[in-house]
This record gives structure tokens, sequence and C-alpha cells, in this order.
């Protein structure tokens, strides 16, 4: 029971399996046609030996008549000897109503009284016997006896022909089963490769056509759907990287997981607003090729959105030269202020570091300002079928546009709603009340110098 076993916990190919499957079909069906023909062979073969046993007995017992009712033993052994040249008979006689032997091929039997049955030296014999009759009075029997010898030779021939021609279709079929099991075997081993492929995240394979020929099928359909499925995962991994661009890895799991989720609903909702803007890009694109203009954009736009994901913020849209973020509008974020402050301050050191760079290339340095407020807005989708957005509007991001604007170079602008949640944690300097355009009161504004060493700790957080 060792070998079942082993088998049980052995893992054979599907190859294997559907050509031994199909081997042992075809094994199967050889070896029943060929016990159902070598049956009718035999058959066959007694058949004729039979029916032509009867035949020569009835012709010389119809033709001993005449000779046996005159003693005429010349002529009866005339026709025993025909008789025995047929092929397949052993020995033929002709005996008188007591048995006694008038003429047999072998002569040394005349006289002789024949025995009931008779066993040739070659092998076992078929007996026929038949009465002798004139004008219906028996005269006596004629007995002929026919070799089963030819018969065996014959179906020795028919059995190794039959053997010859089931093994060659065994092989043929060994052949032919291994060629199929490949086809049917194929489109799944090819499925399992792509599959692993997949989950490996190599979303660029495809899978070559799993069909032979050009005739359409369920393979075919399959191969189709799973390059189409392939195709999604690729159009999805890449828009979940590029909108991972825009948001925190977290924020974009979420709205990955739920695409429809309550996110999208129009909502009012506290966030707080980021603008980081750069000073006299206009001049500057006025008069610097497109192609440094482009480069520096991308670079100065790169380090920004970096800081803000890093901090958990969205980007929400590029305004040419200015970048809007928001904190707290995806995810709730109880501390979105401290958030988007040391977004501001990660900015605002990238930016020194990036000036640097560029004036030991003997390029411009880059000037920015930054505004932060916090309030209540309203949140949700909004567009058109073809394209939607989702934005904020209300008081507070354009409080913070206008900060933005206000702010000198490299000042990063703060409302004293912005800073009030972080306000043990930052270090800021107040500045004189500052008029906005939409507002009737000038609003209390402070500069954000940095973060205090006793609130380094608790201001600690993650993307």
């Amino acid at each position: 029971m060792s070998w079942i076993l082993f088998l049980q916990n052995k893992r054979f190919p599907i190859l294997v399996k559907l050509a031994v499957l199909i081997t042992l079909a075809i094994c199967l069906t050889a070896a029943v046609i060929g016990y159902v023909m070598l049956g009718r062979q035999a058959r066959f073969f007694r058949e004729e030996v039979t029916a032509r046993g009867q035949a020569l007995i009835q012709h010389l017992a119809e033709n001993a008549s005449t000779p046996l009712l005159e003693r005429d033993e010349l002529a009866l052994n005339v026709l025993v000897e025909e008789a025995k040249n047929s092929k397949d008979v052993a020995y033929a006689a002709v005996v008188d109503s007591r048995q006694v032997i008038l003429a047999h091929n072998d002569l040394l039997q005349i006289g002789r009284v024949l025995g009931p049955s008779g066993h040739g030296e070659t092998g076992k014999l078929l007996e026929f016997v038949a009465p002798v009759r004139f004008q219906k009075k028996e005269l006596g029997l004629v007995r002929l006896a026919m070799s089963e010898d030819g018969m065996r030779r014959s179906l020795r021939d028919a059995r190794i022909f039959i053997v010859a021609l089931m093994a060659g279709i065994i092989g043929l079929g060994i052949g032919a089963s291994l060629y199929v099991s490949n086809i049917f075997s194929r489109p799944i081993r090819l499925m399992v490769e792509g599959t692993k492929a997949l989950g490996q995240g190599n979303f660029q394979h495809r899978l070559p056509p799993l069909s032979v020929g050009r005739g359409q099928d369920e393979l075919t359909d399959l191969g189709a759907a799973f390059n189409e499925m392939a195709e999604g995962l690729r159009r999805k991994e890449l828009l979940q990287d590029s909108f991972g661009r825009y948001v925190s890895p977290e924020i974009a799991e979420m709205i990955f997981q739920s695409s429809a989720g309550p996110w999208l609903e129009a909502t009012r909702r506290e966030v707080t607003v980021l603008f980081v803007d750069i000073r006299g890009y206009t001049h500057y694109a006025e008069h610097t090729p497109p192609g440094v203009v482009i480069e520096m954009l991308n670079q100065f736009f790169g380090l920004a959105t970096e800081a803000i994901i890093r901090n958990g913020g969205f980007i929400n849209k590029f305004l040419g030269d200015a970048i809007m973020a928001l904190f707290g509008a995806l995810a709730l974020q109880p501390d979105q202020a401290h958030r988007a402050a040391l977004a501001a301050l990660e900015i605002q050191s990238g930016v020194e570091k990036f000036n640097q760079a560029r004036l030991a290339e003997g390029k411009d340095p880059i000037v920015i300002g930054i505004g932060i407020n916090r309030g209540d807005v309203v949140a949700g989708s909004v567009g058109s079928a073809a394209r939607m957005e989702y934005t904020v509007v209300g008081d507070a991001v354009n409080v913070a546009s206008r900060l933005t604007s206000a702010a000198k170079a490299g000042e990063i602008l703060l409302t004293r709603m912005a800073l009030e949640p972080a306000a043990e944690q930052l270090e800021v300097k107040s500045l004189p009340p500052l008029h906005v355009k939409g507002k009737t009161e000038a609003l209390e504004v402070f500069c954000l110098v940095g973060r205090k060493e006793h609130g380094t700790q608790e201001g600690s957080h993650g993307a």
C-alpha cells in the first residue's frame, strides 16, 4: 500500500494525468475490440470448417449409396480418397451396417470396426456422420473428421495480426494522447503562469492565443478575458500609483477600497487649507525658455507634493505656479492644523535647499509664499458627467488664498483658527492685523517660525 500512498501524495502535471488517462482508455478500448474480434474470428473459422465438413459428408453419403449396395470397395475408396484430399480433412471412411470399415483413406483400417470417435495425431477432430440410404433403406454410414489444426493456424495468424494492429493503434494513441493532452493542458499552464505573473505585480503580462487554428472557442474567450483583466489591473495600478502622488498612501487605499464611499458625498466639514505660491513667476516664465520653466516647476512641485503627502495632506489642485492642499478633507485628522504647519515648514526648508542647488548651477533662486487657514467648507464632487473633481469651496479657502498673496518672500502665514489647535507645538510671531478682500474685519495673523523644542515629541505624526 505504500506505493498507493506515494501516488496519492505525489503531484503530477495535468499533461501527465491526461496522457495517462487517454492512453488507458485507448488500451482498454483496443483490448476490448481485439477480444471481440478474436472471438468472432474463432466462431467464423469454426463455422466455416463445420459448413465445409457438412457439405463433404453429404456429398460422400450421396455418392456412396450405389457402390455400397454393390459392395464396390474400389469405388468407395476412390470416393474416400477424393474427400481426404479436401482441405482440413483428417480422415474419411465408409462402414456397413455392422460398423465394419469398407473404405478408408488409411488402408490398414479396412476391415476393422470403426470406434465411436476419433482423435487425430495432431489435435482434436471435428467428426461428422451421415447415413447411406438406397430407396429409404440404410446401407451403412460415412464418417468424416475435420482437423482443427488449420483453423488454429488461421486463428493464430489472425491473433498476431490483430495484436500487431492493436499495438500500432496503441502506439499512435499514445502519441495522439500526448499531443491532445498538451493542447488541453497548455491553456491551463499558461493561465497558471499568467496568474503568478499578475500576483507578482507584472501587469504587462499577456497570454498568447490559447486555441490552435482560426476557430473561436471557449479557450479563445478565456485568453481574451484574462488579457482584459490584466489590462484593467494595469490601468488600476497606474491610476492608483498616479493618484498616490497627490494623496497619502493611506488615503489612496481608502478611496480605492470604497470608490463610492461617503467621502464623495457633498458635506460640510472642517478642513485646513494650505496654499503655496511662487513669487515673480509671470516675469520668470516670460523671460525663460519653456523647457527650463517646466523643469523648475516639476522640481518645485515634486518637493512640495512629497512634503504635503508625507504629512497626510491631499493635493487638491495645481494652479499654474501654485498648489492648493487640504488636510482633514478625505479622512478625519484631529491634528490637521499641525500637519499642515509641518508640511509648510518642510516645503520652506526644501525650497532653501533647492535654491542652494540652483545658485550652485548659476540659476536664479525661487521665492515662495505660504498661507494656512482652518475653517468650515463645503466638500464634494463637482463638474460634469464627463469629468468630476473633488474639491472644497468656502470662505476658509478664500482666506487661505489671500494669506498666500499677502505673505512676503519665504513667509508662512497662519490665521488664529489655523494656529489654535497646534499653538503649543509651533513657534510663531504675531503680525499686525491684516485686511483681506471679502472680510470686513481685519484678520489676526501669525508668521510660522518653526516647531517648539518641547513640542517635538507631541508633534510626531505619520502620513
